[in-house]
């Protein structure tokens, strides 16, 4: 067996020089940085890259790095889209036109028999046509909430990983600590105290040491193996929780900024702004 082994500040290019050289490269780090996250992302474009990390979202630094580990992509079900299409035009049919024509054919038909005393039965069917008609908006309401919550059904977030492989670990279940890059092409396994972060390459007093052995080699994969059977957290999960706390803060505010600005309201407003100043 032989080995590389160097302890100090700035061991970035002593690890990461050995890494964008691998044709397979194996990372294992409980914490990651934004610039490591990058150059992995860029070396799985010519390597098979597989990162190993956790889900520890109170390191800000390390969900950000995360973040350059996957892309976000929008992914539409048709099948869905052309349900919601159908509910809504069905809805708008419903609502702004045969519901409409029944409610004034039966106010034609009621007032007909109230105003020339036709007779009850005028009367009768008048009304029927109101309730009908009545009936026939309110499904059409319905119908076209339903379409908008499918169409809006119809889109959703797929996370993909911009590495060959990511996993992240459940912490709470797998307390990973290791810090392990495995070059299986090369038959190298580096091991040591720095994180793949910035500060543990550049600035932290760390130790390294790059193994050479198909033993070593054997033993560090069979580590990776066991690792990999470990819970995972799905990527969705890293999502930080005020980012979906201002999502719904955000559409809240469009929905009410929207009725706030609409043109009745605005008169509304005037209206009584005006009777407050008189």
């Amino acid at each position: 067996m032989s080995f590389e082994f160097r302890c100090g500040t700035g061991l970035g290019e002593f690890v990461m020089g050995r890494v964008r050289g691998g044709s397979e490269v194996i990372v294992a780090s409980p914490w990651l940085s934004s610039e490591v996250a990058r150059e992995l992302v860029e070396l799985s474009k010519r390597a098979r890259v597989t990162v190993i990390t956790t889900n520890d979202a109170e390191n800000r630094s390390h969900v950000r790095a995360l973040d350059e580990l996957y892309s976000i992509e929008t992914v539409q079900d048709e099948e869905k889209r052309r349900k919601a299409r159908i509910l809504k035009i069905t809805g708008l049919v419903m609502l702004f036109l045969l519901g409409p024509v029944l409610l004034a054919l039966g106010i034609n038909l009621l007032a007909a028999g109230i105003t020339t005393g036709i007779g009850s039965a005028v009367s009768a069917a008048g009304t029927m046509l109101i309730m009908m008609g009545v009936l026939i908006c309110i499904v059409g309401f319905i119908l076209l909430i339903l379409g908008f919550v499918l169409a809006n059904s119809a889109v959703h977030k797929v996370y993909v990983p911009r590495v060959s492989e990511l996993v992240v670990l459940d912490r709470n279940a797998t307390k990973l600590h290791a810090k392990l890059v495995v070059l299986p092409s090369e038959g190298l396994v580096g091991i040591g105290s720095a994180n793949l972060t910035s500060s543990g390459l550049q600035s932290n007093a760390e130790c390294w040491v790059w193994l050479s052995s198909p033993e070593a080699v054997e033993t560090a994969m069979n580590f990776v193996d066991r690792l990999l059977k470990q819970p995972k957290r799905d990527l969705s999960s890293m999502a930080m929780p005020e980012t979906a706390e201002n999502e719904l803060a955000n559409l809240a505010s469009a929905w009410i900024s929207a009725w706030y600005t609409t043109e009745p309201t605005r008169k509304r407003r005037k209206r009584k702004t005006h009777k407050r100043l008189n």
